[in-house]
């Protein structure tokens, strides 16, 4: 008789233990294998990758030296009264303001606004859609609804500031921008490469 079979409760023990011990090497190798999967899944950070504001196409230059960069245009007009420029916008427009004695009026479907002096931002306003949005990095924006409103009180809009309209709701918020980076990091990229071959609109 084997040495076992003199032993079968410790025979069942060594047995079991040795399954047990195959199962949980098998379990953390197929969880290694898992992680090994999904991290060559993943895509990796990088420009590639990361949301990106769009290069502007056009640079419209206003004889006070205001820069209108053009994102994504469907239509943009000019106008001159007197000490004021007026611009109506359809698409998503970047606005580079310098200082100014008179005031730039920006109107797209459902806003109008104001800015006197210096400022930066950037209005996201197409008329097929129910919303708008304004970012701004910096200056002094009067923002206004276009439309008929229950609600008709204007926002002061500051830096770092972001403006969102929705007309369906009939709904105007302005709150803080917590992050600017992306807009930041875009104007001086901007601001660095900057062409020459501006565009001088006619103002009617």
């Amino acid at each position: 008789m084997s040495r076992f079979s003199k032993h079968p409760q410790r025979t069942f023990f060594l047995i079991a233990g040795v399954v047990i011990f195959l199962l949980v090497c098998l379990y953390f190798f197929r969880e290694n294998e898992i992680k090994q999967n999904v991290t060559q899944e993943q895509p990796t950070a990088g420009p590639d990758t990361a949301y990106k504001i769009p290069a502007p196409s056009d640079i419209f230059l206003l004889p006070d030296s205001s820069l209108i960069y053009v994102l994504d245009k469907v239509a943009i007009n000019f106008a001159r009264q007197k000490k004021r420029y007026k611009i109506t916008m359809d698409g998503d427009f970047f606005y580079d303001i310098p200082e100014r004695a008179g005031a730039l009026v920006i109107h797209t479907r459902l806003l109008k606004l104001t800015i006197t002096g210096k400022a930066a931002f950037r209005v996201i306003a197409y008329n097929k859609d129910e919303g708008e949005e304004v970012q701004v990095l910096s200056g002094h924006i009067v923002a206004e609804k276009s439309y008929k409103s229950d609600f008709p009180e204007p926002e002061i809009l500051g830096d770092d500031n972001l403006l969102m309209i929705n007309k369906s709701i009939d709904l105007m918020e302005k709150e803080e921008n917590l992050d600017t980076r992306e807009l930041r990091k875009w104007k001086q990229g901007a601001d660095s490469a900057k062409s020459r071959n501006y565009i001088r609109p006619s103002l009617n």
